[in-house]
């Protein structure tokens, strides 16, 4: 019986890979002498532009025919245009990516304006994973503590990119939580955020490690860290500590994406096999040494890369948990009528 349900097992396996190795073939063949496109949501000199160059840099050597890549900038609306583009108009053939950036999924389930797709419908391809947002300031403010924010005198001009983003929600909730704050919002990208701190325009940003991937020589010296998001950084404050109980659950939900990190997609509708090419070769991408060397130089998360099943349960896990609540919560915060 033993030996009987060893070789019915090995026929089952053997007939599963006859079935499925003319799919793989074609997939595999397809991306020989092509060229993918990645489209990035926000401009050149940015944490989400390195972030889209570094895989560029990368994938190509873990997709078999090795095909060229290249990346294109299409910033507005916070990751918006890119999204919109990637889900109505991009060609499904798998040779269109996409990597919008951070705060855009959400953006149709919190009824926000300008997100025209279904995010679940995406082809996600994976995320390198989780990505901790910061409070910067500026250094010589003389603050040291989240606590001597709060009760500063002075209030603090964040700059922002639109309303949907963490730079500007994670703030906003501070204000409101009688933290001395002013939130600018209208940046295109956070590398102008970042040009508008060293000029005296803002004070401060709230935003991911990655930001400063061009502009390494502002981290503790021009900018300083006064609490994090996540729990990541040993001895520095959570937000979540500094605000009120009832509070917590709307922090979570915008900490949602922070949580998911910076998804890489695909559009709705591509090949199955084309995408299960696609997820291999970035899972093989993020756990690469050369990748992960680069991704820490630029503050691109590599503990833990999530795939594209994970990052797709992740997004309908939240987004059908989403409550009328937290919702009108949300629209409130971000000035939504």
């Amino acid at each position: 019986m033993q030996r009987l349900s060893r070789r019915l097992l090995l026929a089952a396996i053997a007939a599963c890979v006859l079935l499925t190795a003319p799919r793989d073939t074609r997939a595999l063949d397809f991306y020989a002498g092509k060229t993918l496109t990645i489209i990035c949501g926000y401009p050149p000199g940015g944490g989400v532009d390195a972030s889209a160059r570094l895989i560029a840099r990368h994938l190509p050597r873990f997709i078999p025919g090795n095909p060229g890549v290249v990346v294109q900038n299409m910033p507005g609306a916070g990751g918006l245009l890119a999204a919109n583009h990637l889900y109505a108009k991009a060609e499904r053939s798998g040779l269109i990516l996409g990597l919008p950036g951070r705060d855009w999924a959400l953006t149709p389930t919190l009824q926000q304006p300008g997100g025209l797709f279904d995010a679940v419908k995406f082809s996600y391809i994976g995320s390198t994973g989780p990505s901790n947002n910061f409070g910067w300031v500026r250094a010589d403010l003389g603050y040291k503590t989240l606590a001597e924010w709060k009760t500063g005198q002075r209030k603090l001009v964040i700059g922002a990119l639109t309303p949907n983003t963490v730079t500007a929600s994670v703030p906003n909730l501070m204000a409101a939580e009688a933290f001395p704050i002013q939130v600018v919002t209208g940046y295109r990208g956070t590398i102008q955020i970042l040009q508008a701190i060293e000029q005296g325009e803002v004070h401060g940003i709230v935003t991911n490690l990655a930001t400063f991937a061009r502009r390494p020589d502002l981290v503790d010296k021009t900018v300083i860290r006064l609490f994090q998001t996540l729990p990541e950084v040993k001895g520095l404050p959570l937000l979540d500590e500094a605000i009120s109980p009832e509070k917590r659950p709307l922090l979570r939900l915008l900490n949602a994406s922070s949580a998911v990190g910076m998804p890489f997609v695909a559009p709705p509708g591509v090949p199955a096999e084309r995408l299960s090419v696609l997820r291999r070769a970035f899972m093989a991408v993020a756990r690469d040494s050369n990748f992960i060397a680069e991704a820490i130089a630029i503050g691109e998360p590599t503990d833990t890369p999530l795939n594209g099943e994970r990052v797709h349960a992740l997004y309908a896990d939240i987004i059908g948990g989403a409550t009328p609540t937290a919702i009108m919560s949300y629209k409130e915060l971000t000035g939504q009528k």
